[in-house]
This record gives C-alpha cells, sequence and structure tokens, in this order.
C-alpha cells in the first residue's frame, strides 16, 4: 500500500492516539467475535465471517497511518442497525484507540465517536448508549503494529429512515451512500476477555437524534436552516448603536431582506430574540435584549405584508452565548438579534450532471491534490504557520441531496515538527464551532462546515478530547469537512486560515 506510512506524530491524547509498544501474541489486538455458544445461548446468530470490505478508508493518526475498513452495515432489527469496521495498525507502531470516543459517553476505549448520517433527511445518529453511560459498541485494547481489530457499533434508526446511510469513523473521511443490509442479530465483537454486548436486548439510554443545520453567511447576515427551520441571525453592532435600542438607518435594508424570507415561509409563526455580550449587568442586558428584539419585531410587523404571522419577541441578556466571550470577536458575534420562522422546503435532489472523480480520494492513502497552497508569507498572528506547511485539497464530492465532503491533506514539508504552539492553534482551526474554519465560498456567500442542532460540528474533531498535537517533520495529516452546497455548484473557493485561499476547486460526485 503506497504512502500506508504516513508520519503523523502526537503529543496529548486528546486530539490522537498514543504510540504503544508491538508484541501481543494475539492475532487480534481486540474487537474479538464471540463464540458460537455464546450467540446460541443468546438466542442470536454468530457474528458474520470474514468477507471484502464494503469500502476502505485511512486515518492518519498517529505515528503511522491506520486502514479502516467498512465491512458491514447491518439492520439486526426495525430500529437498530450495526456497523462493522476492521482497523488495520501499520508496521512499526501501534495505537491505543483513545480518541475514538465522544466526549458524551463513559469509557476511553471505545468508538462512540462513531455516527450514522442520514443525508437524505439530514439527521444525525450517534451511537447508543448503554443505561450503564457506556457505548453499545466494541470496546478495544490496543491495536498491536500490523495487526487488525474487528470494531462494532449499534445505531437507533428508525425503518422510515433512508435506504442508505453515510458512515462516519472517528478521525476518517466519511463512507458516503452505504446501503443498509437486513441481517439476523449478531453479539458485537469484544476485546479479548471482554462480555459481548447484545444489540437487542442490551438495555439503552434514550436514543439520540438531531437534524444537521447548515449555515450560510452573507455580508451581516447568517442563516442557519435545519429541522425544519430557519434562524436569521443579525448582528446587533448593525442594527444598533451601542447600548441602544433604537433601529439605525442600516436596519432596514437588513430587515427587508428578512421580511421577504418571511413572506415566503409556510409557517405562521415569527420569533424574535435578542442577546447581549457579558460584559454588562444582567439588570442591564435583558432589559436592553428584550426592547430591541421588540423594536425589530414591529419593524418586521411593517414590512411583511402576509396576514395572520403571530410574532413573539424575548431578551435573554447574555445567556446562550455562541461565540467566546474572552474574545472581542467572541463578544460581537454574541451581540445579535435572530428571527427564526418555518424552513422552505429544500430540493432534496440536483441531478444535473457533474463530473466523476476518478477515485474516492478518502479512499487513497496517498491522494492527489487537486488544489494546493503554501501557508501565507505573512501568517496572521493568532496562527504562526510555518511557511513550509502546506494545504491540498484531494476531493470536494457531493451527493445528489447537496451534501458534500471536503478532504485534504496538511502536509509539513520541513523536517522538523510542528511545535505544540502550532499544534494548538491547529486543534483550534478544525474544532472549533465559532468564527475560524475551514469556509467554501462563491460569490457573496460563505458557507460553513454542517453542524448537528447540539452546535457539535460534523468533522475530524467531533469525538477528540480537548488537547494538543505535533505534525511531525514531513509528515502529514488527513482531514475532512461537511458542507451542504445549494443547487448548480460546479466549484468553489475553500478559505482556510493562515493560508492562501484555494480558488475554482472542482466539485465533484462520487465515483
Amino acid at each position: 500500500m503506497g504512502g500506508f506510512n504516513r508520519n503523523v506524530g502526537t503529543a496529548a491524547v486528546a486530539v490522537a492516539m498514543a504510540v504503544v509498544a508491538a508484541g501481543c501474541n494475539d492475532e487480534v489486538g481486540g474487537g474479538a467475535p464471540p463464540g458460537a455458544k455464546t450467540a446460541r445461548a443468546a438466542g442470536l446468530a454468530v457474528a458474520p465471517a470474514d468477507g471484502a470490505a464494503l469500502r476502505t478508508h485511512y486515518m492518519s493518526w498517529p505515528g503511522k497511518s491506520l486502514k479502516v475498513d467498512l465491512m458491514a452495515l447491518d439492520r439486526v432489527m426495525p430500529a437498530r442497525v450495526v456497523a462493522r469496521f476492521r482497523v488495520t495498525a501499520g508496521p512499526g507502531s501501534g495505537v491505543r484507540p483513545t480518541a475514538w470516543a465522544a466526549p458524551t459517553h463513559s469509557g476511553d476505549h471505545a468508538p462512540s465517536g462513531a455516527l450514522l448520517l442520514d443525508l437524505d433527511h439530514a439527521t444525525e445518529h450517534p451511537v447508543l448508549r448503554t443505561q450503564a453511560g457506556g457505548c453499545l459498541c466494541t470496546e478495544l485494547t490496543d491495536v498491536q503494529a500490523g495487526r487488525s481489530v474487528d470494531v462494532d457499533a449499534a445505531f437507533d434508526v428508525p425503518p422510515g429512515g433512508g435506504t442508505t446511510m453515510t458512515v462516519v469513523f472517528p478521525n476518517t473521511p466519511p463512507f458516503l451512500r452505504v446501503p443498509v443490509t437486513a441481517h439476523a442479530p449478531y453479539l458485537l465483537h469484544q476485546r479479548q476477555g471482554g462480555t459481548a454486548l447484545n444489540p437487542v436486548s442490551t438495555p439503552t439510554a434514550a436514543p439520540e437524534t438531531y437534524p444537521l443545520i447548515n449555515t450560510v453567511r452573507r455580508g451581516d447576515e447568517t442563516d442557519a436552516t435545519g429541522g425544519g427551520k430557519t434562524s436569521v441571525r443579525l448582528s446587533a453592532d448593525v442594527l444598533f448603536a451601542t447600548n441602544k435600542a433604537t433601529l439605525a438607518p442600516k436596519a432596514r435594508t437588513l430587515l427587508k431582506q428578512v421580511a421577504s424570507k418571511v413572506e415566503t415561509s409556510p409557517g405562521k409563526t415569527v420569533a424574535v430574540d435578542g442577546y447581549a455580550d457579558n460584559t454588562g449587568t444582567t439588570a442591564v442586558n435583558v432589559p436592553l435584549s428584550q426592547k430591541r428584539a421588540e423594536n425589530v419585531r414591529a419593524a418586521l410587523r411593517k414590512l411583511v405584508k402576509r396576514q395572520s404571522i403571530q410574532y413573539s419577541a424575548a431578551g435573554h441578556g447574555s445567556a446562550d452565548p455562541i461565540a467566546d466571550n474572552g474574545k472581542a470577536e467572541g463578544r460581537a458575534l454574541n451581540r445579535r438579534v435572530s428571527v427564526t420562522f418555518a424552513a422552505q422546503a429544500e430540493a432534496r435532489q440536483d441531478n444535473r450532471p457533474v463530473p466523476t472523480a476518478s477515485a474516492d480520494p478518502a479512499g487513497q492513502s496517498d491522494p492527489r491534490p487537486v488544489a494546493l497552497v503554501h501557508a501565507a508569507k505573512s501568517p496572521i498572528p493568532l496562527l504562526p504557520w510555518p511557511k513550509s506547511m502546506t494545504f491540498a485539497v484531494t476531493g470536494l464530492i457531493r451527493e445528489p441531496n447537496g451534501f458534500a465532503v471536503l478532504t485534504w491533506t496538511l502536509h509539513n514539508v520541513n523536517k522538523h515538527p510542528i511545535p505544540t504552539a502550532f499544534a494548538t492553534n491547529l486543534a483550534d482551526i478544525f474544532r472549533n464551532p465559532g468564527p475560524g474554519r475551514i469556509t467554501l465560498n462563491a460569490g457573496p456567500y460563505e458557507y460553513k462546515n454542517v453542524t448537528d442542532s447540539r452546535q457539535q460540528a460534523i468533522f475530524p474533531g467531533y469525538s477528540l478530547r480537548q488537547g494538543s498535537f505535533t505534525v511531525r517533520g514531513q509528515g502529514s495529516l488527513i482531514g475532512w469537512n461537511l458542507f451542504r452546497l445549494p443547487l448548480g455548484w460546479r466549484s468553489a473557493t475553500v478559505s482556510v486560515p493562515g493560508f492562501p485561499t484555494l480558488n475554482n476547486v472542482p466539485v465533484q460526485q462520487a465515483p
């Protein structure tokens, strides 16, 4: 496998898996199949026999690459789907899978950060949690060098969901449009000596399903759409003077744009919510944000011609911040007014042809770039990238429903590792759901990374613990982002903090 020995290092458990010594005598370091006797005692089938992988993707954490095979996506009962993976460590070093765990689950040695995405219905399905707080999935030991482990994860996906799903294994680019196949229930693989979990009868916490949110910014207006609603966020600094609630002259232009969207909304309610940063007291911020919301509501009532709409207005002061109040940019984002109403039905399919990618970029250990830039000559102050860094886009693969996966490789051309400070900035860029991450642009529109309704971004950092890491000399880091593009896009501009923009990156369909 050419390029399988990616040279990426870690400085902390948080965002990468610690390198461990090889030497286990077991052929499988974890994920052993339950025996036939155990399975029969539970009234279940034996775990499926080895077969060809449905898809293969590559992960570049840590010092050596990992190969992740998606073996199957099985519906084992009407609302229960099991994803089966095989993870293979490259020669020379193994890994400890602590970075595959989601913060919402107990235990660090399970792939609880895995996800199923129903992109046709724009929903996210995390791994099921047991009533004890653990993960209904395989608990692992170390993955030894040159060895493989089998990993299973169970999800709740109602039968009304899609017949294909997008499968996300932590830190690995998504497996797009995977068919869900009916299969008799079987016990999940577990580590050697572990207790095999029954995906049908194990008591679980209430299933979680979250709508996916698409966020688009145009000038002073930011629209977030998902779960049947659109929330238009307007900067209070544009609508009002400092500490004032009277609408500024420029506010009318913005509110006319919002009113035109309300006119075409299928709903009959509009909620206006005002927010402040944390620089004032509650006694000041709540009444100010309330009055601002009321004045925006009054203006919309005059601008919207459609009758029988019910408007509400509420002021929340400094509650529910969307950005860091410790930074001036974050405080500016938190000073806002949002207008929320029923979303227009989106066209789910774009059947106009786009070029087909010659190969799945995530399925190659060393994919060929479609666009590449070196770090900016004068790195921005907060992101002092070494000039030896390159950022390469390896693919922008779009589904007919508009969702698109951007895959990329960050490469350290220098012989020396990136210092921890650079690594910390890297984590801030690619994990922070606020400003400063990768965006796609076309004309005046800026598309941000898709999030769920919890404001968790759908990209590699979704399941990672807090921490920092380094990229070793002449090493690389594979990453990806999820976007939802409008109909008709055939190319996009990719913006990455600290790098020149990558223009005219082609949009392609999966091979």
